[in-house]
């Protein structure tokens, strides 16, 4: 026969038990959020660096 004193123990337990998972899922979720806003992909390589000249004749025109 179960009685009040284990009771107390039990529910306790389990409910740390939760809080300790949901604690590490929300780490687990963020840290991947995190990595993934930093993993932004670089634009392509230019074939030649941009020039004033270009640029100038291109606002005159």
């Amino acid at each position: 026969i179960p009685t009040k004193s284990t009771e107390r123990t039990e529910k306790p337990r389990g409910r740390k038990r939760v809080t300790v998972f949901v604690i590490a899922g929300v780490a687990v979720i963020g840290g991947a959020v995190f990595f993934k806003s930093r993993r932004r992909e670089h634009p392509p390589v230019a074939s030649a660096p941009p020039r004033l000249e270009e640029n100038s004749a291109e606002k005159t025109a």
